[in-house]
C-alpha cells in the first residue's frame, strides 16, 4: 500500500511484511496469546491499515495509548479485547464504557476512582516492577488485593532493558512479577514485549503485547534483525546542480564542499517527519553530529550534505556517474537498503520515533 504524503513524498506499507511478522511473534509467544500494541496510530503505520490485517491473522487484543484510540480500533474489532496503556482517567470515562474498552490502571489514586463507579466493567493493574514510569508498586501487589471489591482481567509490568537481553534488571523484573502473578492466582498475566518475546519465554505468561517487531523495527541491541521490513519512505529529487569546492551547503554553512560535488535537492525535511538531527556536517563540523544519513537511490547510497530543512533535503549524488540520476528519480530514505534503526541512529534517536515521526506527517493534511 503506497501513500503519497506529499507531491514529492510517498510511504510504502508492506501489509504482507505486517501480516509474517505478527505471524512469527505468535509462534514465539508459544502457549500464551500474541496481543498487539497499536498505540501512536499503530506506530505509524496506521490504525485503519494494521488492525484488519492483524485480526485476520488471529489477533484478538489490542493495546492503545488512550480512549480516543481505543473507539477506532472498536470500530475495526467489534469483538476484540481492547487496552489502554494511560488507564483510567475520569474525563475518558464515557468512552471507556461506551466502546467497551479495559482501562490499566497504573496509581493507587486511579484505582480508587474506578472502584467508585461501582459498576461492573473489565479492567487490568499495571505493577511498577523496575521501569519507574507507570504502575503500582511491586511491594503493594498484596495490600492492593486485599482492597479490591473486584478482581481485574489482567495484571502487567513492563520491562525496562528487555532490547539488552543480558542486562541484570530484566531477571530482578521477571522475579518480583512472578511474585506477584502467584498473589493475584486465576487471573491472566502479560509482560513480554516484542523483545521478551524473543528471548526470555519465562515472561510469557498468559498474553504477550508485541510492538516494534511487528512493524519491522529490530527489538534488540547489537543483534541482526529477525523481522521483516514494513516501513519504505521515498523521497522525489527535484534538483541537481554542481557545487564548487569551497562552497557552503544549507543553513549555519555546516557542511563545505570539499571538493566539486553533483547535489541533488529531495522534497522532504523536518515538515514532513524527517529529524533535523540526521543532517549530514562536513568540516566545520561546529559542534554538531559528523555523519548523517544516507539516502539510495539507482543502486547506489547518497549521504545527506548540509542542514535538513523544513521542506528540503540535499544529497551527494557525485558517485553516480554516467548521468545515472535525474530530476523525478526517487530516493529510498528509509526501506530495504537503509533499515528504519540505521536512520534512527544516524539521527540519535531510536526507531521508534522515526515510525511515529512519519504517522503523525502522514496525517498532517488530513
Amino acid at each position: 500500500m503506497t501513500i503519497n504524503l506529499t507531491p514529492t513524498v510517498r510511504l510504502t506499507i508492506d501489509t504482507n511484511a505486517i501480516a509474517r511478522n505478527f505471524q512469527q511473534l505468535k509462534n514465539l509467544s508459544g502457549s500464551a496469546r500474541c496481543g498487539a500494541a497499536v498505540k501512536a496510530n499503530a506506530y505509524g503505520c496506521g490504525i485503519d491499515t494494521v488492525v484488519p490485517i492483524l485480526l485476520n491473522n488471529g489477533c484478538a487484543d489490542f493495546f492503545v495509548a488512550d480512549a480516543v484510540e481505543g473507539e477506532l480500533v472498536r470500530r475495526l474489532a467489534p469483538s476484540s479485547k481492547i487496552y489502554i496503556l494511560s488507564g483510567y482517567l475520569p474525563q475518558s470515562r464515557e468512552k471507556i464504557i461506551t466502546s467497551n474498552l479495559i482501562p490499566i490502571i497504573g496509581s493507587a489514586h486511579h484505582l480508587e476512582q474506578w472502584q467508585k463507579l461501582q459498576r461492573r466493567h473489565p479492567f487490568a493493574i499495571q505493577f511498577n516492577t523496575g521501569m519507574n514510569r507507570i504502575g503500582i508498586q511491586h511491594s503493594d501487589a498484596n495490600s492492593i488485593l486485599d482492597n479490591l471489591s473486584e478482581k481485574p482481567d489482567l495484571i502487567l509490568s513492563h520491562f525496562a532493558n528487555a532490547d539488552e537481553p543480558v542486562d541484570i534488571k530484566n531477571e530482578e523484573q521477571l522475579k518480583a512479577f512472578s511474585s506477584i502473578v502467584s498473589t493475584f492466582t486465576g487471573i491472566e498475566a502479560s509482560m513480554a514485549n516484542s523483545a521478551a518475546i524473543i528471548t526470555n519465554p519465562d515472561s510469557h505468561f498468559h498474553l504477550t503485547r508485541p510492538g516494534i517487531a511487528i512493524y519491522g523495527g529490530n527489538p534488540l541491541v547489537d543483534r541482526a534483525n529477525p523481522m521483516e521490513v514494513v516501513f519504505k519512505l521515498e523521497a522525489q529529487i527535484i534538483d541537481i546542480k554542481t557545487v564548487a569546492k569551497g562552497e557552503s551547503i544549507s543553513y549555519g554553512g555546516t557542511f563545505i564542499a570539499p571538493q566539486n560535488m553533483t547535489i541533488s535537492t529531495l522534497g522532504i525535511g523536518y515538515a514532513d517527519g524527517l529529524p533535523r538531527s540526521a543532517s549530514g556536517h562536513g568540516v566545520p563540523a561546529r559542534k554538531v553530529r559528523p555523519t548523517g544519513m544516507r539516502g539510495f537511490v539507482n543502486g547506489h547510497h547518497i549521504p545527506n550534505v548540509g542542514r535538513i530543512t523544513m521542506d528540503i533535503s540535499m544529497f551527494d549524488c557525485s558517485s553516480l556517474k554516467n548521468n545515472s540520476i535525474n530530476i523525478g528519480d526517487w530516493v529510498e530514505i528509509t526501506g530495504k537498503n537503509i533499515t528504519i534503526d540505521e536512520l534512527a541512529e544516524a539521527s540519535g534517536t531510536v526507531s521508534y520515533e522515526i515510525l511515529t515521526n512519519f504517522g503523525r506527517a502522514r496525517h498532517k493534511y488530513s
